[in-house]
């Protein structure tokens, strides 16, 4: 897998992300500052529109996952951060009432992994977030494992499936294929279990000695 270099300024230390990791982890997320931040506006390195050094309270800048984690932490909140609208409170109605039925590929293709990011963060949101991904899993599990085991399912179903769930699908598809293959050729080659033929030698041996 390609992977992309970050120097991490923690201990000056270099780290290999794979580049879908970074790329979740640099998924855009609009924050709002709540105390004004000296230096860091010029030259637009942050804010592109402002003219300004100082990032002033009350700007609203769009910014990479990481960073806005780090700095809305419970030490010390500089910013505060939106979450996307899919994981608000009305999407968040909508999986607990049918999960099955949404397509969560439209949604968001990195749906749960991105889903647990925004569940770490210092938010209102992060706990009600966390709890619906983990029920959105389970309800719709058993549907994809069904669509996995069951080939004449329609393969353009996988369209529909977070990265997660289509990698869980291809998985399941992969483990019937090899289980009708060994239905058809291999079932005529099963061999006795090693404990269960030295069973049989040790009884043997005891009847001779009988």
């Amino acid at each position: 897998m390609e992977e992309l270099l970050i120097s991490a300024v923690y201990k000056r230390k270099a780290i290999w992300y794979p580049a879908d990791e970074l790329r979740k982890y640099s998924k855009i997320l609009k924050a709002l500052w709540v105390e004004v931040v000296k230096e860091v506006g010029v030259d637009g390195f942050l804010d592109p529109s402002s003219e300004s050094e100082d990032i002033a309270e009350g700007t609203s800048i769009e910014l990479p996952y990481w960073l806005a984690r780090s700095l809305c932490s419970q030490r010390r909140q500089i910013v505060t951060v939106e979450i996307p609208k899919i994981y608000k409170e009305a999407y968040r109605e909508i999986l607990k009432a049918d999960p099955c039925v949404v397509d969560l590929h439209k949604l968001e293709i990195y749906f749960y992994e991105f889903g647990s990011y925004l569940a770490r963060l210092d938010h209102r949101d992060s706990q009600p977030i966390g709890a619906m991904l983990v029920q959105t899993f389970k309800d719709r599990f058993r549907q994809v494992m069904d669509w996995a085991q069951n080939s004449g399912a329609d393969p353009l179903i996988a369209q529909r499936l977070d990265a997660l769930e289509r990698q869980l699908f291809s998985e399941g598809r992969q483990s019937r294929a090899r289980l009708n293959r060994w239905l058809n050729t291999g079932s005529s080659q099963l061999l006795a279990a090693d404990m269960v033929v030295s069973h049989k030698k040790r009884k043997l041996v005891e009847l001779e000695g009988l």
